[in-house]
């Protein structure tokens, strides 16, 4: 749990989301990034699970802090429209 907070602050100081979380593309298909690469490490088997866990915890803390337009592309990427 420890590891899943300290992972969702790194990715909320990032400027960068797209890099450390992927992207997704204009045809709907997500980029993945690079924490994506590694969420096995955190015993997170499947790509959704990480994006559940990780992206959408970091959305909603943006939009608590009033970061609306990040948390928005946090939101798509989680698939939370």
């Amino acid at each position: 749990a420890m590891a899943l907070d300290a992972i969702r602050d790194l990715v909320l100081s990032c400027g960068d989301l797209a890099a450390l979380l992927g992207d997704v593309g204009s045809d709907g298909t997500v980029k993945p990034g690079l924490l994506a690469q590694y969420s096995r490490l955190l015993s997170l088997p499947a790509n959704s699970t990480f994006l559940e866990t990780i992206t959408a915890a970091a959305a909603d803390k943006c939009d608590f802090q009033g970061r609306f337009r990040e948390s928005l592309q946090l939101y798509n990427l989680a698939h939370r429209y």
